[in-house]
Order: structure tokens, then C-alpha cells, then sequence
């Protein structure tokens, strides 16, 4: 019988630039073969979506209220947080609104993995992810759920998406996807919420990250802790920032003198202001 420590894995399948590695837990997750880089690479896949992303955006008590919920999932990957969602929001006791999930993805090779090997991935044994994959829509039955798929890059596509609510922002790390962390990005994702009251949710907590968002306009608090790190990031817009929860976890002055420190303070991206007092004069660092 093989066995493995909590630490190893198998490689049970591989395509294009992906593989599936095996846990010795029993769970899959989805390896970048050219980076190394993992989804969900620390935790079990669904337990790290359920906490990190569905339970701290609140979007399933949005829709449960009777509001339209829209959801932007940028990284659809295996598949896991979209999934984790409908999941959660299929078991609520009340679904009286719509919660409108939209997910982008420019390579579909991860989620064709994970809906191979089922017994690794639970999450494929839904209908959903199938019709997602073979024609990038899905419907719950009652029509309180609806998935749709934008193909190839996120910034090129983010204007045919619902305004959101909440965005889940997790494509690879800046290292891989230096673009998708840059200040322009930011910059851009914050323009396409209209002025609405929208919060990003990520798993990065990056120094480099915050200051790209804080450039960008963006308010930056503390999220949640998630396997090894003890904080993630959650920013919001300049109207979301209002509420009391946002203002309770935005980054205070002590944040600010640890970025003059710092030695990753540079914001990711080409820059044409000046990054540092951009930072140093953001609003939620001015006196109230």
C-alpha cells in the first residue's frame, strides 16, 4: 500500500500546463506546472472557499435578503469557490433573491481536470460545473442561481459583467499574473463598480498588493487568516469603505509605518505618479 506523510503528494494527472495532485487527506488540488504555484495549496480546497470566500463576503446573506447578488469569481480555476457558493447557497433556509455568479477564466484546463477525477474534486459531481464547462452557462432550477462564464482575460472582459457586489479575486499569484496585480488593474476593476458599494476579496496579503490597491483608490482592510498566513486582504470601494464593519478592519497608520519600511513598497505595475505620497495621503489614513 502506498502511503504518504500530511506534506507529500501523487501526481495522478496532468494537461497543458496543469496537474492534479493527489493528497494524502484524500483531496485534489490543482497545480501551475510551470510555476509551482497551487490552488488552494495549505487547506482542503472547499474549506478554504467556504471561509476565505463565501462565508466572509456575506454573499449568500445578500441574496438570501431578497437582493440581486452579483458575484464576480476571477480565477474559476478547478472550479472550487464558485462551487462552494452554489453549494452554500442551494442548503440556505431562505433564497428570496437572485445570487448572479459570474466567473472569469482564460484557460479551462483546471476545471476539465477536476471534473475527471470526481473522487478528488466532490464538486464535480454537480451539474453545474459541466454546463459551465461545455456552454459557459448554468441555471438553478427555481432561477435563484445563475453562473455564467466570461472566457479569456479578465481585464478585457470585466465590462460585460454585472456590476458586482462582491468580488472573489484570486488568479495566481503576482509573480504569474504580474498584470492582473497592478495598480492599472486595480484601477480598472474599481471603475467597472460604477460607484456601487463593492468589497474584493484575496487571498494575498502582499505588501506590494496593498500599495497597488491603495494607489488604485481602493480602501484596504484585514481579512481573515488562512493556513499559514495570519491575515489576507479585503478592499473596498470609496462607499463601501463607509460602513462601520469596513472602517473596523481597514489598515491604520501602523500599517503605513511598517510600508516605510518596507522593502516591497513599490506597487506592482509601471507608475507615472508618485506611488508615495499617493499612499501617505490615501484617505483612510487622514485624521477623521
Amino acid at each position: 500500500m502506498k502511503t504518504m506523510n500530511r506534506d507529500s503528494f501523487e501526481i495522478v494527472d496532468s494537461s497543458g500546463h496543469y496537474q492534479v495532485i493527489a493528497r494524502p487527506q484524500g483531496y485534489g488540488v490543482i497545480r501551475h506546472r510551470d510555476s509551482g504555484e497551487s490552488m488552494h495549496s495549505v487547506n482542503e480546497p472547499a474549506d478554504e472557499a467556504r471561509s476565505l470566500y463565501v462565508e466572509q463576503s456575506g454573499a449568500v446573506k445578500i441574496a438570501s435578503s431578497g437582493d440581486t447578488c452579483a458575484v464576480w469569481d476571477v480565477g474559476l480555476g478547478a472550479g472550487t469557490n464558485a462551487m462552494e457558493l452554489i453549494h452554500s447557497y442551494e442548503s440556505a433556509p431562505r433564497r428570496e433573491g437572485v445570487l448572479r455568479l459570474t466567473s472569469f477564466e482564460n484557460d479551462l484546463t483546471p476545471l476539465r481536470l477536476a471534473l475527471a477525477h470526481p473522487e478528488l474534486f466532490p464538486h464535480a459531481r454537480h451539474e453545474a460545473p459541466h454546463a459551465i464547462c461545455s456552454g459557459g452557462t448554468w441555471r438553478s432550477d427555481d432561477g435563484s442561481i445563475i453562473w455564467e462564464l466570461l472566457a479569456g482575460d479578465f481585464l478585457d472582459r470585466l465590462e460585460d459583467a454585472p456590476i458586482p457586489r462582491v468580488i472573489w479575486y484570486d488568479p495566481f499569484s503576482y509573480k504569474v499574473n504580474t498584470h492582473l496585480w497592478s495598480v492599472a488593474a486595480f484601477r480598472d476593476v474599481l471603475a467597472a463598480t460604477k460607484g456601487a458599494e463593492s468589497s474584493l476579496f484575496t487571498y494575498s496579503a502582499s505588501t506590494a498588493v496593498r500599495a497597488s490597491m491603495l494607489c488604485a483608490g481602493w480602501h484596504v482592510g484585514r481579512g481573515r487568516g488562512s493556513g499559514p498566513k495570519a491575515e489576507t486582504t479585503i478592499a473596498f470601494t470609496p462607499q463601501a469603505a463607509l460602513a462601520v464593519d469596513a472602517r473596523q478592519s481597514l489598515l491604520g497608520r501602523d500599517w503605513l509605518a511598517r510600508w516605510e519600511r518596507s522593502d516591497a513598497r513599490r506597487p506592482i505595475g509601471d507608475l507615472t505618479e508618485d506611488f508615495e505620497s499617493a499612499i501617505r495621503n490615501h484617505p483612510q489614513f487622514l485624521p477623521s
